[in-house]
């Protein structure tokens, strides 16, 4: 068998290759954080202020960045999950040499890489097509990492339960639900004040 951290890195692979054939995945990660981006800072929120400085997507980046987290750790992570689960695939890979815990780690380190990609596109896209400027929106790349490192283990905890306590047509309605309620009421799309 192969040192855990290669098999690990192997698992990632193959996770990484199954979300990028899942289409309907792929357009709630990376679709709707995208145009949400391009069309809410140019229509959804008010034009900046003397009291709040700063452009529409300066305060838009923020909640679609959160967004692309919650579409990735509870919708992606959770669903594939759970058809993996009914399907006996997490039985069989459990009792392979990768075992749980290396099953488990090559899951998060696919969705952190996800997430690392998003991240990288979202801002892409801000500063390509919006002007945004990281320096301009006073950003600390330090709280950055802590609030992707929260939010991922907060989502793709929340994923995995609920993968490993519901049926999966019941993990797919929830997770869809909860990235809804979140896109609607979390501050996403507009500030909660």
């Amino acid at each position: 068998a192969a040192p855990l951290p290669r098999a690990i890195l192997a698992q990632t692979v193959v996770e990484l290759r199954l979300t990028a054939r899942r289409g309907e995945n792929l357009l709630a990660m990376l679709g709707i954080p995208v145009a949400i981006l391009l069309l809410g800072s140019t229509s959804i929120l008010p034009e900046p202020t003397a009291d709040s400085p700063g452009s529409r997507v300066d305060a838009l980046l923020p909640g679609v960045l959160a967004l692309a987290i919650v579409a990735t750790g509870l919708v992606n992570l959770g669903i594939a999950t759970a058809y993996e689960r009914s399907y006996g695939v997490l039985k069989r890979l459990g009792g392979s040499p990768l075992g749980r815990s290396g099953l488990v780690g090559a899951k998060i380190l696919a969705v952190l890489a996800i997430e690392v990609a998003l991240l990288l596109l979202l801002a892409f896209v801000a500063a390509a097509f919006l002007g945004w400027r990281p320096a301009a929106a006073g950003m600390s790349w330090p709280l950055l990492a802590a609030g992707v490192a929260l939010g991922t283990a907060t989502f793709a905890g929340l994923g995995l339960a609920l993968a490993g306590a519901l049926r999966a047509e019941a993990t797919l309605l929830l997770a869809n639900v909860l990235f809804l309620l979140t896109l609607g009421i979390g501050g996403v799309l507009i500030p909660v004040e």
